[in-house]
C-alpha cells in the first residue's frame, strides 16, 4: 500500500502518531501543529494528540478515493455520491472556488472545494463544520513538511500511476499526456523504447519514470548507465540526498549486484565519465572510485539507437474531458463588487 493510499485512510480523531508512522517521522506533535507535503496533503493535530483536520490538495493523486470522492471529480458526480451535500453559506476570497459540505458515516465534516468549471480541487475532512480550516498561521506552529519518497514504493506500477495522477490540474500539454505515457511505458514499450524515453526525458518532471525503468529486469545495461550519467553522479553525498542522487546510488548498487544482465545496446563509458559526471577538479580519487566504479566506465558493445526528438510524446493523444453537468453558481453582485474593490486598492498601493 502506497504512502498516499495510507494517508487517504486517515480520519479525524485517530492518534496523530498514525500519520507520523505513515510518513516515517518520530517527531512529537505539538498542539495545533500542521504536517504537510507540498500541494498534496496537510493535517493538523489537536491538543490531545489526535488528528483534527485532513486536507487532500490539488496535487494529491486523483486516482485515490477519499470518502467516495477524488481530486478532479466532477461536481455532478459529487452530488450523486453525497446525498446530503449542501452549498456553503458563502464563498471565501478570492471567490474562485466554491465549497460543498457533507458529513461522513463517522459524523465528520467533509468539504469538497470546487473550481469554476465544476471539478474538485481540494477535499477536507474535519471535526469542524464550515468555514474550512484556516492555514494562514502554519508558520507560527512550526509546520512539519515531508516528502513522499518514490524510492520507498514497493509497487513500482502504482508509484508511476500515482505520479502521473498528481498532475490533474496542470495546464502544460506534456503533463496532460502523463497518464497515457505511463500506460505506454508499462504495457506497450520495449526495452529499446525505455532507452529512447530516458534520452528524451525532462528531469524537471521528476525521476519516477526513470526509477521505474531502471528497476525493470529487462532494462538494458546501456539504459541503466545512460540514466546513471544523466543524473550527474559526481561524488556521492552522505546526507541531504536529492532524488537524482538516490537514483544514481540505486543504479550503482544494482549494477554492482549484477542486476542488469540484458546487454544489446552500445554505451561509451569513458566518454560519459569525462563529459557527464560533473566531478569537481579536486575530487578525491578514492571517493570517485566509490561513486563511479570502474566497471561503470567501460565501453559496452552493441547496437546504437537513433535519438528521436520528442519520442514518444507524438504517439499520444489527449481527449478533452467531458465538462461537469453542473457548475458552481456565478459570482454574486456583492462578490464582484468586492473583487473590484480589492483591485482598486491593489492598484492604489502600486502607485504610491
Amino acid at each position: 500500500m502506497s504512502i498516499r493510499t495510507q494517508l487517504a485512510s486517515l480520519r479525524p480523531q485517530m492518534p496523530f502518531r498514525h500519520l507520523l508512522k505513515v510518513i516515517q517521522s518520530d517527531t512529537e506533535p505539538t498542539p495545533g501543529q500542521w504536517v504537510s507535503s507540498f500541494q498534496q496533503f496537510s493535517a493538523k493535530a489537536n491538543e490531545h494528540g489526535l488528528l483534527e483536520t485532513l486536507i487532500f490538495e490539488e496535487k494529491f493523486p486523483g486516482t485515490i478515493p477519499i470518502e467516495r470522492l477524488h481530486i478532479g471529480m466532477k461536481l455532478d458526480e459529487v452530488l450523486v455520491q453525497l446525498k446530503d451535500c449542501r452549498l456553503a453559506p458563502k464563498r471565501l476570497l478570492p471567490f474562485n472556488k466554491t465549497d460543498y459540505i457533507s458529513t461522513t458515516s463517522e459524523g465528520h465534516f467533509l468539504m469538497a472545494r470546487v473550481g469554476p468549471y465544476g471539478l474538485v480541487r481540494e477535499l477536507q475532512i474535519s471535526q469542524h463544520d464550515w468555514p474550512p480550516e484556516d492555514r494562514t498561521n502554519r508558520i507560527l506552529t512550526k509546520e512539519l513538511q515531508f516528502h513522499i519518497d518514490p524510492f520507498s514504493a514497493n509497487d513500482y506500477n502504482e508509484m508511476l500511476t500515482e505520479w502521473a495522477a498528481t498532475y490533474t490540474f496542470t495546464t502544460l500539454k506534456a503533463e496532460s499526456l502523463f497518464p497515457a505515457y505511463v500506460h505506454w511505458l508499462i504495457h506497450q514499450a520495449t526495452p529499446d523504447d525505455w532507452h529512447l524515453a530516458v534520452l528524451d526525458w525532462n528531469w524537471d518532471y521528476g525521476i519516477e519514470p526513470l526509477l521505474w525503468i531502471i528497476r525493470q529486469k529487462e532494462c538494458d545495461k546501456a539504459t541503466a548507465l545512460t540514466t546513471f550519467y544523466l543524473s550527474r553522479p559526481g561524488i556521492l553525498k552522505t546526507a541531504d540526498l536529492y532524488d537524482e542522487d538516490k537514483l544514481a546510488a540505486e543504479i550503482r548498487q544494482r549494477w554492482l549486484n549484477g542486476f542488469y544482465t540484458r546487454s544489446t545496446l552500445a554505451f561509451d563509458g569513458p566518454k560519459a565519465f569525462k563529459e557527464d559526471t560533473d566531478l569537481p577538479r579536486n575530487a578525491d580519487p578514492e571517493a570517485v572510485k566509490l561513486s563511479i566504479p570502474k566497471s561503470m566506465r567501460v565501453v559496452v558493445p552493441g547496437r546504437t539507437l537513433p535519438e528521436i526528438r520528442g519520442y514518444p510524446w507524438s504517439l499520444f493523444q489527449v481527449d478533452k474531458p467531458t465538462p461537469s453537468k453542473q457548475i458552481p453558481p456565478p459570482l454574486t453582485p456583492d462578490e464582484q463588487a468586492e473583487i473590484e474593490r480589492i483591485k482598486i486598492a491593489a492598484a492604489a498601493r502600486k502607485s504610491r
